[in-house]
């Protein structure tokens, strides 16, 4: 079976000493999800992906069947291997990887207890542990040996015969460069998925700031509509009475000298408008009439045209802010579903910080898009 080559793809192993039996519990526990082992890095959701050897318990026995009576002090009890790639592999693959790294293991390093393919954490990765014999005796000396060229040796052996035949590549050799614990690495992961989570809670309490300044302005606005509902109606009613007065002022009879108005001082109300007019020498009913009801409405019609005009302009704000509002619900609501599906393990961390940070800019020039209203109209 061939498989295509990928640039700057590592295969991985790393091994760890248990050197007690606590030490190999633990492992076990962690490794198969033992229902009373608590694991700070796994998804609950995503543990139907794992693939195990068994359970717990069988592996526990297993150990328990092959450990030695007669142990030395200072003896290793299972060496825990770590196997992954610096990149995901397609579902073939990696199965066919894992499945060759396990008869790797197995020939090389004692005994196999237990083994499982977490999917469940940040990255896909394969834990084995082993217990160490040789000619029925604990030794990992013989097996792993105890200095650096040995591991070096290990690693190199490794790529050789397992990663190299799936186009995986071998770390750079003889660097300064010091490989962390699987502790220290889950560690890492850990607090870069803590530092995407406050990143992304600070951009929804932002979010709710300002929906709620949005809700603010929204009740503000809805009292000046009342207030602007409530001249209309007083304008409506100050309308009727001048066309009254204006009704009045078309039966004005010439011979009834006490209907004959002097100009007034007084402001300029329907109450008083009938009293701003005389009528003209010679000047028929109905050409006086309608100059005086012509009047009126040109009156009417310009004191009536700024509260018009406010109007309509309040109601387009309230319109605008309904609109604003929704649209940051449907950008909430995006990202909600967004963080639900995003699935973490095809993304290194460099490239899950900068799918962060391009989601928090676009959230904030959106916010800022929406909410942006032109109070000067």
């Amino acid at each position: 079976m061939s498989y295509n080559i990928r640039m700057n793809n590592y295969c991985i192993l790393r091994v760890e000493k248990a050197k007690s039996k606590q030490d190999v519990t633990n492992l076990l526990k962690e490794q198969h999800r033992a229902p009373d082992y608590e694991s700070k890095r796994a998804d609950p959701a995503l543990a139907y992906l794992n693939s195990y050897s068994g359970d717990y318990e069988s592996a526990q026995a297993r150990f328990n069947e092959l450990l030695p009576e007669k142990i030395r002090k200072n003896a290793v009890l299972g060496l825990n291997f770590l196997v992954s790639t610096s990149k995901q592999l397609e579902a073939e693959e990696e199965r066919a990887f894992y499945e060759k790294a396990r008869q790797y293991i197995g020939e090389h390093f004692g005994e196999v207890v237990g083994w499982a393919i977490h999917r469940d954490e940040f990255s896909t990765h394969m834990q084995v542990l082993t217990i160490p014999l040789v000619d029925g005796k604990l030794n990992a000396r013989a097996l792993i040996g105890g200095s650096k060229n040995e591991l070096r040796n290990l690693q190199t052996d490794f790529h050789k015969k397992v990663g190299k035949d799936f186009g995986l590549a071998r770390g750079q050799e003889n660097t300064r460069t010091r490989h962390k614990t699987v502790e220290e690495y889950h560690k890492e992961q850990a607090k870069e998925l803590e530092r995407e989570k406050n990143a992304l809670e600070k951009d929804r309490e932002k979010l709710r700031v300002q929906q709620n300044q949005m809700t603010e302005e929204r009740v503000v606005l809805g009292l000046q509509r009342d207030r602007l509902e409530a001249d209309k109606k007083d304008l409506e009613a100050k309308s009727s009475a001048a066309i009254a007065a204006a009704q009045a002022v078309s039966k004005f009879e010439p011979d009834e000298p006490e209907k004959i108005f002097k100009r007034p001082v007084e402001a300029k109300t329907p109450e008083n408008i009938k009293k701003q007019w005389k009528k003209k020498l010679f000047e028929s009913h109905e050409k006086y009439a309608h100059r005086v009801v012509t009047d009126v409405m040109t009156w009417f019609r310009k004191i009536t045209k700024p509260f018009e005009e406010k109007y309509n302009s309040l109601r387009k704000k309230v319109h605008d802010t309904s609109y604003a509002l929704y649209n940051e619900q449907e950008t909430s609501r995006r990202l909600r579903d967004e963080l639900k599906i995003y699935d973490y393990r095809n993304k290194t961390p460099e490239e899950l910080e900068k799918i962060a940070e391009k989601k928090r800019s676009q959230t904030r020039e959106k916010s800022r898009n929406n909410v942006k209203m032109d109070w000067g109209r």
